[in-house]
């Protein structure tokens, strides 16, 4: 027994059951073995006040919708001529579709639903806009530092290739200079490599300037590990002309 208007109590459909005068809850309203929450309501006025964190609404089938919640919840903060948005947890708007049109969405236990007003929730989606463009900078830096580092090994990588050629123009077959070659060859002409490219999104050599830059016009994937983005992916290389020159005029025999 408690005093009519200390508490009330919510069920697992989340609808409020509220004490009778006599301080108890009507039995009829109580499924045995249920699940209950208790919630403090304001002293003296015999009518609950629910606070800033939990407001309880009542609805039918019918009325189990964005706008019709809206209209409830307005009506039940007394702020008819506000502009509220309804959002998950994660703060994402709540929006009228087929799969929030039945009671079962909002009845859901373990679904929570706030409600801002349109400014509030248009700072939230600032302040996530915001973090999102901090994260995004963050990965460019990160992967501009990795193609420096790229960069800096692959000149001293063409130094010991220019070294290499000199040795194998006098002592390797030319059979024997294939793999070498294919390394050395764009995956689009299959031709050694004019202004050589390279993506840091799978740390290879991918191809020429001139057909990298026709295939990102047309494709947004990797040329070799199909990666998305990958025009921003895609740093020009320099040091690779002595090697790429070599390998170039050295015809190898099918």
């Amino acid at each position: 027994m408690v005093a009519p208007d200390a508490m009330y109590l919510t069920d697992d459909s989340n609808g409020a059951i509220f004490p009778l005068p006599s301080g108890e809850f009507p039995i009829g309203s109580m499924m045995t073995m249920g699940h209950f929450e208790a919630h403090q309501c304001g002293g003296g006025s015999g009518q609950p006040h629910f606070d800033q964190k939990t407001l309880v609404v009542r609805f039918s089938e019918a009325e189990a919708n964005v706008e019709a919640i809206l209209l409830k919840t307005r009506e039940a903060l007394g702020q008819v001529e506000e502009t509220f948005v309804l959002t998950d947890s994660q703060g994402n708007e709540i929006q009228d579709s087929d799969g929030t049109r039945t009671s079962q969405f909002w009845r859901q236990n373990s679904r929570k639903v706030f409600v801002l007003l349109e400014g509030e929730f248009e700072d939230l989606q600032q302040q996530r806009r915001a973090k999102v463009s901090r994260r995004e900078d963050n990965t460019l830096l990160d992967r501009a530092e990795e193609g420096k580092v790229a960069a800096e090994s692959l000149e001293n990588v063409a130094n010991a290739i220019k070294k290499m050629s000199e040795v194998a123009t006098a002592h390797l077959q030319r059979p024997s200079l294939q793999p070498a070659k294919d390394a050395m060859s764009c995956l689009v002409c299959k031709a050694v490599f004019v202004d050589p490219q390279f993506a840091t999104c799978c740390e290879s050599l991918v191809g020429c300037r001139v057909c990298v830059q026709r295939w990102c016009a047309s494709s947004d994937f990797g040329l070799k590990c199909r990666a998305a983005n990958f025009a921003a992916n895609v740093l020009a290389v320099r040091g690779l002309s002595p090697a790429a020159d070599f390998f170039r005029d050295f015809e190898v025999d099918a």
